[in-house]
Protein backbone atom coordinates (compact mmCIF):
# COMPACT_ATOMS: atom_id res chain seq x y z
CA UNK A 1 0.00 0.00 0.00
CA UNK A 2 1.28 3.25 -1.13
CA UNK A 3 0.48 5.32 1.72
CA UNK A 4 2.38 2.82 4.44
CA UNK A 5 5.73 2.65 2.04
CA UNK A 6 5.55 6.73 2.14
CA UNK A 7 5.10 7.10 5.99
CA UNK A 8 7.96 4.43 6.53
CA UNK A 9 10.12 6.55 3.88
CA UNK A 10 9.65 9.44 6.41
CA UNK A 11 9.91 8.22 9.03
CA UNK A 12 13.46 6.65 8.24
CA UNK A 13 14.37 9.94 6.71
CA UNK A 14 13.46 11.26 10.06
CA UNK A 15 14.78 8.87 12.72
CA UNK A 16 18.23 8.48 13.98
CA UNK A 17 19.60 5.63 16.21
CA UNK A 18 18.60 6.20 19.44
CA UNK A 19 15.38 8.07 19.62
CA UNK A 20 12.30 7.30 21.55
CA UNK A 21 8.97 6.40 19.40
CA UNK A 22 5.62 5.30 20.25
CA UNK A 23 3.58 3.28 18.14
CA UNK A 24 -0.29 4.03 18.87
CA UNK A 25 -1.78 1.65 16.98
CA UNK A 26 0.04 -1.39 17.48
CA UNK A 27 -2.42 -3.99 15.10
CA UNK A 28 0.04 -6.65 13.71
CA UNK A 29 3.20 -5.08 14.91
CA UNK A 30 4.33 -4.06 11.13
CA UNK A 31 5.26 -0.29 12.16
CA UNK A 32 6.25 -1.42 15.39
CA UNK A 33 9.22 -3.43 13.74
CA UNK A 34 10.08 -1.03 11.58
CA UNK A 35 10.35 1.46 14.21
CA UNK A 36 12.38 -0.77 15.95
CA UNK A 37 14.96 -1.34 13.46
CA UNK A 38 15.28 2.44 12.96
CA UNK A 39 16.15 3.66 16.21
CA UNK A 40 17.11 1.01 18.33
CA UNK A 41 20.38 -0.04 19.25
CA UNK A 42 21.84 -2.83 22.06
CA UNK A 43 22.18 0.04 24.53
CA UNK A 44 19.67 3.12 23.03
CA UNK A 45 16.65 3.58 21.62
CA UNK A 46 13.37 2.63 22.93
CA UNK A 47 9.74 1.56 21.12
CA UNK A 48 6.63 1.53 23.12
CA UNK A 49 3.90 0.34 21.22
CA UNK A 50 0.07 0.20 22.64
CA UNK A 51 -3.15 -1.51 21.46
CA UNK A 52 -6.47 -1.87 23.26
CA UNK A 53 -7.09 -5.54 21.51
CA UNK A 54 -4.79 -8.20 23.39
CA UNK A 55 -4.83 -10.39 20.02
CA UNK A 56 -2.65 -7.00 18.32
CA UNK A 57 -0.01 -7.10 21.11
CA UNK A 58 0.45 -10.92 20.64
CA UNK A 59 0.48 -10.57 16.88
CA UNK A 60 3.14 -7.63 17.65
CA UNK A 61 5.38 -9.43 20.18
CA UNK A 62 5.42 -12.63 17.63
CA UNK A 63 6.52 -10.94 14.60
CA UNK A 64 8.95 -8.59 16.78
CA UNK A 65 10.58 -12.02 18.42
CA UNK A 66 10.42 -13.29 14.86
CA UNK A 67 13.31 -10.71 13.58
CA UNK A 68 14.62 -9.35 16.60
CA UNK A 69 17.60 -10.39 18.40
CA UNK A 70 16.73 -10.38 22.91
CA UNK A 71 18.82 -7.87 23.29
CA UNK A 72 16.78 -5.44 20.93
CA UNK A 73 13.42 -6.55 22.49
CA UNK A 74 14.55 -5.72 25.68
CA UNK A 75 14.40 -1.77 24.85
CA UNK A 76 10.62 -2.19 23.49
CA UNK A 77 7.33 -2.00 25.84
CA UNK A 78 4.19 -3.44 24.78
CA UNK A 79 0.93 -1.97 26.09
CA UNK A 80 -2.28 -3.48 26.36
CA UNK A 81 -4.11 -0.41 26.59
CA UNK A 82 -5.81 2.32 24.52
CA UNK A 83 -3.90 5.00 23.14
CA UNK A 84 -5.89 7.82 24.65
CA UNK A 85 -3.31 8.11 27.60
CA UNK A 86 0.47 7.48 27.71
CA UNK A 87 2.31 6.81 30.50
CA UNK A 88 4.73 9.81 32.32
CA UNK A 89 7.91 10.09 31.22
CA UNK A 90 7.61 9.20 27.95
CA UNK A 91 9.05 11.84 25.48
CA UNK A 92 9.12 10.71 22.07
CA UNK A 93 10.40 12.23 19.03
CA UNK A 94 7.77 10.25 16.90
CA UNK A 95 4.17 8.73 17.22
CA UNK A 96 2.72 6.92 14.78
CA UNK A 97 -1.17 6.31 14.10
CA UNK A 98 -2.58 3.55 11.66
CA UNK A 99 -6.01 4.22 12.35
CA UNK A 100 -9.18 1.64 11.53
CA UNK A 101 -9.32 -2.01 12.74
CA UNK A 102 -6.91 -4.78 13.02
CA UNK A 103 -6.15 -5.83 9.89
CA UNK A 104 -7.74 -9.87 9.93
CA UNK A 105 -9.29 -9.17 13.49
CA UNK A 106 -13.00 -8.06 14.26
CA UNK A 107 -13.96 -5.20 11.53
CA UNK A 108 -16.48 -3.89 14.34
CA UNK A 109 -13.36 -3.04 16.14
CA UNK A 110 -11.63 0.19 15.18
CA UNK A 111 -10.14 3.04 16.79
CA UNK A 112 -12.86 5.75 17.42
CA UNK A 113 -12.92 9.70 17.41
CA UNK A 114 -12.84 10.78 20.17
CA UNK A 115 -10.17 8.66 21.77
CA UNK A 116 -8.15 9.40 18.48
CA UNK A 117 -8.40 12.88 19.07
CA UNK A 118 -7.38 12.61 22.66
CA UNK A 119 -4.05 10.94 21.99
CA UNK A 120 -3.11 13.14 19.49
CA UNK A 121 -3.65 16.49 21.61
CA UNK A 122 -1.31 13.88 24.51
CA UNK A 123 0.56 12.43 21.38
CA UNK A 124 1.57 16.83 21.17
CA UNK A 125 2.08 17.52 24.90
CA UNK A 126 4.11 14.91 25.33
CA UNK A 127 6.08 15.12 21.86
CA UNK A 128 9.77 16.47 21.54
CA UNK A 129 9.83 20.05 20.06
CA UNK A 130 10.85 19.36 16.09
CA UNK A 131 8.89 16.09 16.91
CA UNK A 132 6.70 14.32 14.35
CA UNK A 133 3.05 12.72 14.64
CA UNK A 134 2.17 10.20 11.82
CA UNK A 135 -1.49 9.49 11.07
CA UNK A 136 -3.05 7.46 8.44
CA UNK A 137 -6.40 7.24 8.40
CA UNK A 138 -9.03 5.21 6.58
CA UNK A 139 -12.17 7.14 5.62
CA UNK A 140 -13.72 3.92 3.77
CA UNK A 141 -15.42 2.88 6.73
CA UNK A 142 -18.09 5.16 8.55
CA UNK A 143 -16.05 5.45 12.25
CA UNK A 144 -12.70 6.31 9.80
CA UNK A 145 -14.73 9.09 7.98
CA UNK A 146 -15.78 10.35 11.38
CA UNK A 147 -12.05 10.49 12.33
CA UNK A 148 -11.27 12.01 9.21
CA UNK A 149 -13.24 14.50 9.75
CA UNK A 150 -12.52 15.20 13.11
CA UNK A 151 -8.83 15.25 12.42
CA UNK A 152 -8.95 17.34 10.03
CA UNK A 153 -11.24 20.47 12.30
CA UNK A 154 -8.23 19.44 15.01
CA UNK A 155 -5.20 20.64 12.52
CA UNK A 156 -6.84 23.64 11.44
CA UNK A 157 -6.42 24.48 14.99
CA UNK A 158 -2.63 23.93 14.98
CA UNK A 159 -1.78 26.89 12.40
CA UNK A 160 2.27 26.89 13.60
CA UNK A 161 2.98 23.28 13.11
CA UNK A 162 4.01 22.31 9.55
CA UNK A 163 1.22 19.90 8.28
CA UNK A 164 1.07 17.70 5.23
CA UNK A 165 -1.64 15.81 3.79
CA UNK A 166 -0.96 12.86 1.23
CA UNK A 167 -3.99 11.10 -0.51
CA UNK A 168 -5.13 10.10 -4.14
CA UNK A 169 -6.91 13.27 -5.61
CA UNK A 170 -9.31 10.98 -6.91
CA UNK A 171 -9.69 8.33 -4.82
CA UNK A 172 -11.12 9.97 -1.92
CA UNK A 173 -12.26 6.90 0.55
CA UNK A 174 -8.93 5.38 0.26
CA UNK A 175 -5.97 5.46 2.75
CA UNK A 176 -4.37 8.59 3.27
CA UNK A 177 -1.32 9.74 5.38
CA UNK A 178 -0.80 13.05 7.26
CA UNK A 179 2.27 14.20 9.10
CA UNK A 180 2.55 16.68 11.46
CA UNK A 181 5.51 18.81 12.78
CA UNK A 182 5.54 20.09 16.18
CA UNK A 183 7.37 23.36 16.18
CA UNK A 184 11.14 23.82 17.44
CA UNK A 185 9.54 26.23 20.22
CA UNK A 186 6.92 27.98 21.09
CA UNK A 187 5.96 30.58 18.96
CA UNK A 188 5.62 34.30 20.37
CA UNK A 189 3.02 36.68 19.78
CA UNK A 190 4.40 40.32 19.03
CA UNK A 191 2.40 43.24 20.42
CA UNK A 192 2.51 46.84 18.75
Amino acid sequence: MYHTHLAHLIWKDFLKPGMTVIDATAGNGNDTLFLAKCVLTPKTGLVHAFDIQEDAIKNTENRLQKNLSTILLKRITLHVASHETFPIGINPSLVVYNLGYLPGGDLAKTTLTNTTINSCNNALDILLPGGLLSITIYPGHPEGNLEKSAIFDWLREKPSFQIFYHTEINKPNHPSLITLRKPLTKSLSIKS
